[in-house]
């Protein structure tokens, strides 16, 4: 026996080890069992978790609707922002049409001293269905699933006629990829 016998023997042995390992693994493709892609898995867990985490529940001075919109239905909502909007018609038709639909209402309101009244400042209505609806100063946030978009169609299409009149020599600036020539 030389020095190098043992060393041989070790050899050996692994290299018979990695070749019935090679055609177990030839084995599992050959009937479909093999699965190659472990990591996408892990990704996958990582974006579809449930966020439990509430310090962005409370952003700003109330609930904000779309940490609470992730917290409940654990997905990114689609919003649709209503600007310019009525709210005492806009709330009267969300009473009237969803009265049976509203599962929970947040309200956020303020005293006024002088008055001696209660005012409203923001109300979030949440709806079955992936659906909420966050009412505030003449202003309305739809979120909702990616797959309703029809839903928040048929209420911007009420809501149109819930516009505040507007002033004729305001200009609206476009905010985004399309530039006006006095920005430049």
């Amino acid at each position: 026996m030389t020095l190098f016998s043992p060393l041989l023997i070790f050899i050996l042995v692994r290299f018979i080890f990695i070749i019935v390992k090679a055609m177990e693994d030839s084995a599992r493709t050959r009937n479909g069992y093999y699965n190659p892609a472990k990591r996408r898995y892990k990704m996958n867990f990582r974006f579809c978790r449930k966020i439990n985490s509430l310090s962005m529940l409370f952003n700003g001075h109330y609930i904000d609707a779309k940490a609470l919109y992730v917290l409940q239905t654990g997905k990114v909502p689609c919003i649709t922002f209503v600007g310019e909007l009525d709210i005492e018609k806009a709330f009267g038709y969300i009473k009237e049409t969803f009265k049976d639909d509203v599962k929970q209402v947040y309200h956020h309101s303020y005293f006024d001293h002088d008055k001696n009244e209660n005012f409203f400042n923001s109300i979030i209505l949440i709806m079955p269905n992936q659906r909420m609806i966050e009412l505030g100063n003449n202003y309305c946030h739809l979120l909702y699933h990616v797959d309703d978009h029809q839903w928040m169609r048929n209420i911007c299409e009420v809501f149109k006629d819930f516009r505040l009149p507007g002033n004729a020599n305001a200009t609206t600036k476009v905010v985004g990829f399309a530039r006006q020539a006095e920005m430049n």
